[in-house]
């Protein structure tokens, strides 16, 4: 028995090494000629990085006349600024924009948006304001037979297209009255054999392509024809891959296809708009104070760890590991789900290292491991609660101040029912 408990201590141990090296340093691998860390990045908060403002204002025509003395225009008017908003609240949830900010002006229709700095910004900015008017038109009379209002949903990704290769796909599923029209036009808009007689009186047959055009606002999209009909609703539009094309070249065309499935699947702006201003914002944090406030939380953890040493000497050792690794693991957690880390999140990962050692303390005291547990869930079940709340409604430390609760209870269940039992 004894030799199995002590297995079981080395394996946990080992593990709890192994996701500290992973959380603490990362895992490595050569692309390029260059070692590229495979972990994730912390995505950090506006008050940490600093952010992008954009201001949008309205260019339409139809809006900028004055309504001083007619009630029914201005409601009309403020109801399209505020389904404007709410249109692009959906983009920007659509596009995973995370952490953003929206502010409207009612009086004038103006918007402020702040988001966080990073690679992806750019596009969601170009994707946010644009009216997203969708046409499918006759490409010769310019005859418009479809727009957004029969369009349902429409949904991208990585997968399997209509002719049985992988790729970028995007399918836009009509309504049904939009699914009886795009059937029409998949068998009006074919190629066919025309006889056509020249001036010499001579017959001959041409193959003849009526297309129609796939318009975005302004742009047309392509122009196409239809080799069958189509009686299930679903346009499949498919973004060309290269045979010999990188994982990141393809996972920049989903990112590409979300984008363009956020503007139709949302919806188009009742409102033009265009951007006035788009800025970055530094950082009004002083990192030299923050990083000293880092150092100083970590020294107080690290004497936290002696103490334990010094009092339950063996015991001590166990316990400090097992909180190590619940810093490792917590950590690694919040980069792998995406966790904005703002200033009032590393406070929040300092207090949960501290209800951690709160429960190591006091198995260490009690010597009985499930006694501990059962008690301190009880004290931390309230918290948990709380955070479930702030994470409901978008409070960023509620998602730290969650996992940080969560993986206290499991873990512990587990890592110090072996090391400290």
């Amino acid at each position: 028995m004894k030799l199995v408990k002590n297995l079981k201590i080395i394996l946990v141990i080992l593990i709890i090494v192994l996701i500290s090296m992973i959380s603490f340093g990362g895992i490595f691998d050569r692309n390029k000629g260059l070692f590229e860390n495979k972990v994730p990045d912390y995505k950090l908060g506006k008050d940490l990085s600093g952010y992008r403002r954009v201001r949008l204002v309205t260019n339409d025509e139809s809006v900028s006349i004055s309504y001083d003395n007619d009630e029914e225009k201005l409601n009309e008017v403020r109801n399209n600024y505020l389904k404007t908003k709410s249109i692009i609240e959906n983009r920007l949830n659509s596009m995973n924009a995370g952490n953003y900010d929206i502010r409207l002006n009612e009086e004038n229709g103006d918007i402020v948006l702040e988001l966080p700095e990073n690679s992806n910004t750019d596009r969601v900015i170009g994707n946010v304001y644009i009216q997203g008017i969708f046409q499918i038109e006759d490409s010769e009379t310019q005859e418009v037979l479809m727009t957004n209002a029969d369009i349902d949903n429409v949904v991208s990704g990585y997968g399997t297209t209509n002719e049985g290769t992988a790729g970028v796909i995007i399918n836009i599923q009509f309504n049904k009255e939009g699914t009886k029209k795009f059937e029409e036009i998949t068998k009006t808009y074919i190629a066919s054999e025309q006889e056509v007689t020249d001036e010499n009186g001579e017959t001959t047959t041409k193959n003849v392509e009526k297309k129609i055009n796939l318009k975005l606002d302004d742009s047309t999209l392509l122009s196409t024809y239809f080799s069958r009909t189509i009686s299930t609703g679903v346009m499949q539009l498919t973004l060309p891959i290269e045979d010999n094309a990188t994982a990141e070249a393809i996972q920049e065309k989903i990112v590409e296809a979300n984008s363009f499935s956020s503007v139709l699947d949302n919806g188009d702006l009742p409102i033009k708009y265009e951007v006035n201003q788009n800025k970055y914002i530094f950082s009004s944090l002083d990192m030299n104070t923050l990083n000293i406030g880092i150092c100083i939380a970590i020294a107080v953890i690290t004497v936290g760890l002696v103490y334990l040493v010094v009092k339950y000497k063996e015991k001590g050792i166990f316990g400090s590991v097992a909180i190590i690794g619940y810093i490792a693991l917590l950590l690694l957690t919040l980069r792998y789900t995406n966790v904005y880390i703002t200033v009032g999140g590393i406070a929040t990962i300092i207090f949960t290292v501290i209800l951690d050692y709160i429960l190591i303390f006091s198995i260490l005291k009690k010597e009985n491991v499930m006694e501990a547990i059962k008690q301190i869930t009880l004290m931390y079940i309230p918290i948990l609660i709380l955070s479930v709340v702030l994470t409901l409604t978008n409070v960023l430390i509620g998602a730290v101040l969650f996992w940080g609760i969560v993986i206290i209870l499991l873990y512990n269940l587990v890592v110090a029912n072996v090391l400290l039992k």
